[in-house]
């Protein structure tokens, strides 16, 4: 049986890409590991449960009824990196949070290991700092067993929102420049932000190296995407490290692998889905090439209505301020929400800003408050087109009256 519900959905996000009128906003969730405490259980009790997270995912899509989801509880592969025994992430329960730690795999004396040969580098040198100290084979044999089928949990929540709920998913894939690869895998924050200044040459080599070896490979896969089902766009990329970035340091180290993956993109007329932290704002001209149908940006900290003005040939989407949902009352965060997708109009998906992460990212009471108006509110915009048509409505039958009339009489 065709599921109705997501064929509607689809179509909702394609007149988004197109700028075309939809008879209500869409409603995207950005939620992470809220959901979690949400449900009452603790991150450890839940992280190491796929039949919890599938529960935590079935109340999530009855209790806000999101359109199009941003996260299944994929973020934390905790059982897998568990086995490796290393990783880089905790999971405080007293605070109630998943803590990332900076981190260096590539040590200072190991660029030329990397562009020499980085499938080698990567056994001699990057999996014994991924692991515990002495693992054998057998042992991360069975890591990667568990990996798989942390992933395959993951597509069997994927397809209960979508066969269910008739929901839909932002993207399939994720590609971004190595830029974001070499700062969160490899060097650390801390490490590249010297690198920067210390070793441009060596860290512009390894970029290249990584963007031939490891970047290209990927995007090929994605552009071989025809069917994307289910999904707002085939390909992610994403915009986080840029924020550290000057200009010239941008387009240096970041654009010209960036503006590639984009070429790639438009060429094939694959859709791309930008998620992004911090401002971008003063990286709007090298995006305003794209046209229009091709591109989403999912906004952190800008201005929505700005970003609007200067881009106004990519879709929109965020704006919903996880700190009003997390100390605001409902009709705050109705109002606000209501504001903001009257000015914006067509073009635009509302979403939470952040990440919701941590227990005071939003409450139940004014997340549910926004779900219940955007799933029934009407655009600003239809609501005049609506008005406008009852007031023609009239001389629209006086015409329909009068032409037949006419015809029969022949008096007129």
């Amino acid at each position: 049986m065709e599921n109705v519900k997501l064929q509607e959905r689809a179509k909702m996000v394609d007149n988004v890409f197109e700028f075309r009128r939809n008879d209500r906003t869409l409603w995207g969730s950005n939620v992470y590991t809220w959901a979690i405490l949400d449900d009452g259980l603790r991150l450890n009790e839940a992280l190491y449960d796929y039949d919890k997270l599938m529960t935590v995912m079935k109340h999530q899509a009855e209790r806000y009824h999101f359109d199009i989801y941003m996260d299944v509880q994929n973020r934390n592969p905790q059982r897998a990196t568990t086995l490796l025994g290393g990783g880089w992430t905790r999971i405080d329960d007293d605070k109630q949070s998943v803590l990332v730690l900076d981190h260096q795999v590539l040590h200072d004396d190991e660029y030329d290991d990397f562009t020499k040969n980085p499938t080698e580098y990567f056994y001699t040198h990057a999996l014994k700092r991924y692991c515990k100290e002495g693992i054998t084979m057998g042992e991360i044999k069975v890591a990667i067993r568990e990996y798989a089928d942390f992933w395959k949990h993951v597509e069997e929540r994927k397809a209960m929102l979508r066969d269910e709920y008739g929901s839909m998913q932002f993207f399939r894939y994720f590609v971004k420049s190595p830029y974001e690869d070499y700062w969160q895998d490899h060097r650390g924050m801390r490490a590249t932000a010297l690198d920067i200044r210390r070793h441009p040459d060596k860290l512009k080599e390894v970029l290249d190296c990584y963007f031939e070896t490891q970047t290209k490979p990927a995007l090929a896969v994605g552009m071989q995407t025809t069917d994307y089902t289910g999904y707002v766009s085939p390909m992610n990329t994403a915009m986080l490290a840029c924020n550290y970035l000057n200009i010239k340091q941008f387009e240096k180290f970041y654009w010209p692998y960036f503006k590639e993956i984009l070429d790639a993109c438009i060429e094939h007329k694959q859709r791309i889905f930008f998620f992004v932290e911090g401002v971008m704002i003063r990286f709007a001209d090298y995006l305003s090439y794209i046209p229009k149908g091709n591109a989403m940006l999912c906004l952190e900290q800008d201005d929505l209505r700005e970003v609007r003005k200067a881009l106004p040939n990519i879709a929109l989407c965020g704006g919903m301020p996880s700190v009003m949902l997390g100390s605001g009352t409902p009709e705050e965060c109705v109002d606000y929400a209501k504001n903001l997708i009257d000015d914006l109009g067509d073009g635009f998906i509302l979403c939470q800003d952040k990440m919701l992460s941590y227990k005071n990212d939003a409450q139940r009471e004014t997340l549910q408050a926004v779900s219940d108006f955007v799933l029934n509110y009407k655009t600003e915009t239809m609501r005049r087109y609506r008005e406008w048509i009852i007031r023609i409505l009239p001389i629209n039958c006086f015409v329909r009256l009068i032409f037949p009339i006419r015809k029969a009489s022949g008096l007129f």
